[in-house]
């Protein structure tokens, strides 16, 4: 049975507090933000990048540049971890990095801020970034 009303109240901040904990202090957001680059990198078929940035965009849209921006480049790790592909550098991350969040981009006001905050772009730095064929697959 679901609760609502006052009885809720009552498990909203506990509830807030726990999802802190495991996301944030337990390292769970950067987990789960890596095992979503890994499904656009082939870990799921390729027709849904856009469910799987949809969700990025989401954590992205509710949590804000500052924040996501220390997921992203956790989960994106190191030099050399083959991620998304052999021989992918640090600037190659740090580049992703910054057309994914449009860090350093042009533009003024709510113009930057509607381009910024646009799904399909989003979608699309992802699929380029994590998609494309890869080698010794079919289709």
């Amino acid at each position: 049975e679901w609760i609502s009303g006052p009885a809720a109240a009552v498990w909203a901040e506990p509830l807030a507090l726990s999802m802190y904990i495991v996301l944030v202090e337990q390292g769970g957001a950067v987990a789960l933000l890596r095992a979503l680059l890994e499904c656009a990198n082939g870990v799921m078929p390729p027709n849904l990048v856009t469910d799987v940035s949809a969700a990025m965009f989401g954590a992205w849209a509710a949590t804000g540049d500052a924040v996501f921006s220390q997921w992203l480049i956790a989960a994106l790790g190191p030099e050399g971890d083959g991620f998304p592909r052999q021989g992918t550098t640090a600037q190659n991350k740090a580049d992703f990095h910054d057309a994914l969040l449009m860090l350093g981009a042009g533009g003024a006001g709510d113009e930057k801020g509607a381009v910024k905050m646009d799904l399909r772009r989003f979608k699309r730095q992802v699929k380029s970034f994590c998609g494309g064929k890869k080698v010794g697959t079919k289709g």
